[in-house]
């Protein structure tokens, strides 16, 4: 699975591990361990488990940035 995009966010805050209501679909789904969807240019990222849950960690801070993630899918 690779994710690569532009994102803008609108908002600021801090995540501490914040759990999304949203998960990644079945056969999109890292096989092991947990995976990151980066986004460099505001310090932050989306953790992406094996089950398909999402958690949050790091400030967005309302800015544009690139989006980049890779793991191995079942």
């Amino acid at each position: 699975m690779t994710i690569n995009g532009n994102v803008k966010f609108d908002n600021s805050g801090q995540n501490n591990y914040t759990s999304l209501p949203d998960k990644v679909p079945d056969g999109f789904r890292p096989v092991d361990g947990q995976s990151i969807i980066v986004f460099p240019q505001c310090a932050f990222s989306l953790l992406v488990n094996v089950d398909g849950s999402i958690q949050a960690l790091g400030d967005p801070k309302a800015t544009y940035s690139t989006a980049h993630g890779c793991w191995m899918a079942a």
